[in-house]
């Protein structure tokens, strides 16, 4: 007998589609790792624990995203590095799904300032 599963959107998918997204609107982003990697007999932090996947670069803030599988929330540790990147005055999304992204997103463009003529601004000697 066939039963109906809910299916699952992996992190790594929506991750993609995000990007995808962000590239269609000409928006720099890209992947972050905060692995490890073995060099000689030292392990090497790719970046600090608990920071977001992606970032993206929108008129010159920066936005950091956390993907999340449905439902699933950000670590403590996560929690932790969200907080310090917003007191340096980065935006930060947790998305569970596109829609939640592409929502988050949306007021963060809505309410960030346009940077449309670089000629007006006082030159730095």
């Amino acid at each position: 007998m066939f039963t109906k599963q809910t299916l699952t959107i992996k992190e790594t998918a929506l991750s993609a589609s995000i990007a995808e997204w962000l590239d269609a609107k000409r928006i720099y982003n890209d992947r972050l790792n905060s692995g490890k990697i073995k060099s000689g007999s030292r392990m090497i932090h790719l970046c600090k624990p608990g920071t977001p996947d992606r970032f993206a670069i929108f008129q010159g803030r920066i936005v950091f995203i956390e993907v999340k599988q449905k439902g699933k929330t950000a670590t403590a540790e996560q929690l932790k590095r969200h907080e310090e990147l917003r007191a340096s005055g980065a935006f930060v999304i947790v998305a569970d799904s596109f829609e939640d992204f592409e929502r988050k997103f949306n007021v963060i463009r809505r309410i960030c300032p346009a940077l449309t003529d670089f000629d007006r601004m006082p030159n730095r000697k």
